[in-house]
């Protein structure tokens, strides 16, 4: 029974390998590596089209690969329920990205970003799109600044 307060923990932590816990720190990575922010708000304990979103989209294999060498990705998580409130420090700056990105409290909400926080593109509400269709207009986007 102990372990498996152990595993919970650990395959939470799993499913966001490539997440920045950090806006920050993801904002300074993302100009050291000449890489985009994927900016996501979320409601990951009640809103379907939020859980819909990470488990088809940011879930999928394809990806992570392909964002673990394109993007820095942070997700801002706003969950409901009082078992599953986040550390203070966290909620902080949850709220600090919505007064700026998403005043309205859409969720799920999407934004992809430049290395300094102008926004380039934004996705609000469920997706109609597949893993492979959110990549390739990602790489689209990509490959029209250049």
């Amino acid at each position: 029974m102990k372990n498996i307060f152990l595993i919970v923990p650990v395959l939470f932590l799993m499913s966001f390998v490539n997440w920045q816990s950090s806006f920050i720190r993801a904002v300074q990575k993302a100009k050291k590596e000449n890489k985009l922010i994927l900016l996501n708000f979320s409601e990951s304990d009640g809103n379907e089209s939020c859980i819909l979103f990470k488990k088809e989209i940011l879930d999928n294999n394809k990806f992570k690969q392909f964002s673990d060498t394109t993007l820095m990705l942070v997700n801002a998580d706003f969950p409901k329920e009082n078992k599953n409130q986040l550390a203070e420090e966290k909620k902080t700056q949850n709220n600090e990205l919505a007064e700026i990105y998403n005043s309205s409290r859409v969720f799920p909400k999407t934004l992809l970003l430049t290395a300094d926080g102008k926004i380039i593109k934004t996705w609000e509400g469920k997706t109609t799109s597949k893993a492979d269709e959110f990549i390739q207009e990602i790489i689209t986007i990509i490959d029209s600044r250049k």
